[in-house]
């Protein structure tokens, strides 16, 4: 397709349950060098970190960044018949 125009188009986005539970237990990797960096007290059945030394500020952040819905623009091209792709 030859694109007779452009035009920058606005996406949101976020991601879903499964995805975000992903993404966390890869932070958890990264940050805390455990992907299941919480444990169930028993006594209050409540979960705590393991390691609550090693969560610094970025780690929270990160771990807050994941739940966010992002808008990002997408250049779409417009065919002589009317058709949009991305390119």
């Amino acid at each position: 397709m030859t694109p007779i125009a452009t035009f920058k188009v606005p996406v949101s986005f976020c991601l879903d349950s499964e995805q975000i539970k992903e993404a966390q237990a890869a932070l958890n990797t990264y940050h805390l060098g455990d992907h299941k960096c919480n444990r169930l007290n028993p006594e209050t059945m409540q979960y705590e970190p393991k390691y609550p030394e090693k969560e610094t500020e970025e780690f929270k952040q990160s771990m807050g960044n994941v739940k966010m819905t992002r808008t990002v623009f997408v250049t779409m091209g417009l065919d002589h018949k009317g058709g949009l792709s991305i390119l």
